[in-house]
């Protein structure tokens, strides 16, 4: 004998209002009760782990709602979430919207520099580099414009080795350098 589902007289109507994670929570419960189904049928009809539906719906709330188990409660319990602007919080947030300060360039997305951007600033980088003589300035020069830097670097540190090589060996000797 099937149990008798509970459904309510007109089935579009408003069921719940839903803010929260919490309150999605609480209408899936509300749901599963109307309807009339256990943890265990929602495991197995779900194909979830047993005691799953228990550990998200339970009172303990030993796990949260994940988006698959979202997706499946709302198609074992068929209901869907519509969205409508709610006017008493338009009313509270107006100010705060006014308020907000825009952005120089709202077109972008935040914490990305165009390409462009990057390529007029980048001969001034490197001027300031190459003036402070730091060898950092070939990682930003581009194409032979760093290896030609690297590769006089190169030559001038293994020319001073060479050259204490040399003096090491006129006045003391044989020494291995690290």
């Amino acid at each position: 004998m099937t149990a008798q589902i509970k459904l309510p007289p007109n089935p579009a109507a408003l069921i719940a209002t839903v803010r929260t994670l919490q309150d999605a929570v609480e209408v899936f419960r509300m749901m599963k009760d109307r309807l009339g189904l256990t943890n265990e049928f929602i495991d197995e009809v779900g194909g979830l782990v047993k005691g799953h539906t228990d550990k998200v719906l339970g009172r303990s709330e030993q796990k949260r709602l994940g988006y698959d188990t979202f997706a499946l409660f709302m198609r074992l319990f068929a209901i869907e979430f519509r969205v409508h602007i709610d006017m008493a919080a338009v009313r509270d947030m107006e100010a705060v919207w006014e308020e907000r300060k825009r952005p120089s360039f709202p077109h972008r997305k935040p914490g990305r520099v165009c390409k462009k951007l990057v390529d007029m600033a980048r001969p001034h980088v490197i001027r300031d580099f190459s003036r402070a003589g730091g060898a950092a300035s070939g990682a930003l020069r581009t194409g032979s414009q760093g290896s030609e830097v690297m590769r006089k670097l190169a030559k001038a540190r293994w020319s001073k080795r060479a050259r204490k090589r040399r003096y090491v060996a006129e006045t003391k000797g044989p020494v291995t350098l690290a």
